[in-house]
């Protein structure tokens, strides 16, 4: 087993696989407790799927359309647009979770 390839497995894969458990995570928090923070979670994680999703496809074939009608600028803003849902959303989502978490422990 060639250690680089194992690397970038975990590396692309384990991103991934580590969002989907957070997201499962708050799925099972909002289950426990129904609270405004509990959604606050949720979404938050989401948006930071989402947003990885965006920044991955960016410059994929997802925004050949857009890149083929308005120029080569568009994947930049749709990677920025990816970016900020990605940081606005891991935050949010560990932010909301910490608190919860935090809340419950004292």
């Amino acid at each position: 087993m060639d250690l680089d390839s194992s690397y970038q497995w975990l590396l692309t894969y384990g991103y991934h696989i580590g969002q989907a458990l957070l997201i499962m995570a708050a799925l099972l928090q909002l289950k426990a407790a129904k609270s405004p923070l509990s959604i606050i979670c949720l979404v938050g994680f989401i948006c930071f799927a989402v947003g990885t999703f965006v920044m991955l496809q960016s410059d994929g074939n997802f925004f050949d359309i857009a890149q083929r009608q308005l120029g080569s600028a568009d994947y930049s803003s749709a990677f920025m647009i990816g970016k900020a849902l990605n940081t606005v959303g891991f935050l949010l989502g560990t932010s909301s979770w910490l608190i919860i978490n935090l809340g419950r422990s004292s």
